[in-house]
């Protein structure tokens, strides 16, 4: 028998696995192969068939490779371009928040945003082997060039301020809750920033979610509340958006210091998003 390796991203190897290894059984028979995969702790990128001909391994690794570029058709976002948000204040007020919102609406901690979280997107990306998070990484690197012209000589501070929510128009049937990040001097210097980053990552080839190359330029918003992955719809915030101590909360002011390259992390709500990368932005002058 002999062995061959073939390029898998470790983050499809299910799909090329299938439900209850039925794909891979199926490819298997067909082929005439043994499908091996590395350990999950690993991380590697690769799988490894045995096989005894060679005559139809060609075939074969058009058919992986048709089922990866599948995969990545089909996947969500797997790790996003962004400005961290924090400060001492601020963190007071959102865990302030946070006691309101499950005291008086009772919502659940899986649908409020714990403050290591807290942060602006500016892109969506799609990455699934070392090799696109190296260029990922790379690309948020070379934005430096833009940054002076972009941030100017004002102050990098910016309010968290006010709340909002997506869908606009009705706030019974709100899926994410958020809040504005203004900065205090120059305001529109933090949109600009963000759409040049978009444009920037758009240009460097780098895999985008489709979301953010649409029409408009980032919509700058910082989560607090969201109803993706709780198994909840929408929620009703009619309530809390009428209410005078958080409509127009000021929850603090932060510094907009550095952009990075972070994964979607899955697990603890509470860890911090592991972070591939960080773009340093120049100091206040």
């Amino acid at each position: 028998m002999k062995s061959t390796k073939i390029s898998v991203p470790h983050s499809l190897r299910g799909y090329i696995i299938g439900k209850s290894g039925q794909r891979k059984r199926s490819l298997e028979s067909e082929y005439k192969v043994t499908i091996n995969f590395p350990a999950k702790s690993k991380s590697e990128d690769y799988m490894t068939i045995k096989h005894a001909r060679d005559d139809n391994l060609d075939e074969f690794k058009a058919k992986i490779e048709s089922l990866v570029s599948e995969a990545k058709e089909k996947s969500g976002p797997t790790h996003f371009v962004s400005i961290p948000i924090s400060g001492d204040e601020i963190k007071s007020n959102l865990l302030a928040f946070h006691d309101f919102c499950k005291t008086e609406h009772d919502f659940g901690p899986e649908l409020l945003i714990p403050y290591q979280k807290l942060h602006l997107t500016l892109c969506l990306l799609k990455l699934f082997d070392r090799a696109d998070i190296q260029n990922a990484a790379e690309a948020l690197q070379s934005f430096s060039s833009q940054l002076p012209e972009l941030l100017g000589t004002q102050s990098r501070s910016a309010y968290v301020q006010n709340l909002r929510i997506f869908p606009d128009a009705n706030p019974a049937k709100a899926r994410v809750l958020f809040s504005q990040v203004i900065m205090i001097e120059a305001p529109h210097r933090l949109q600009a920033l963000a759409d040049a980053c978009l444009d920037h990552f758009i240009d460097s080839g780098v895999p985008m979610h489709i979301s953010t190359t649409q029409s408009g330029g980032v919509k700058l918003h910082c989560t607090l509340l969201k109803t993706k992955r709780s198994g909840i719809s929408h929620v009703d915030v009619s309530e809390i958006l009428t209410n005078i101590d958080w409509s127009s909360k000021v929850f603090g002011i932060c510094d907009i210091n550095r952009i990075e390259l972070n994964e979607m992390s899955i697990g603890s709500e509470t860890r911090s998003y592991v972070c591939h990368g960080t773009l340093a932005l120049p100091s206040d002058p």
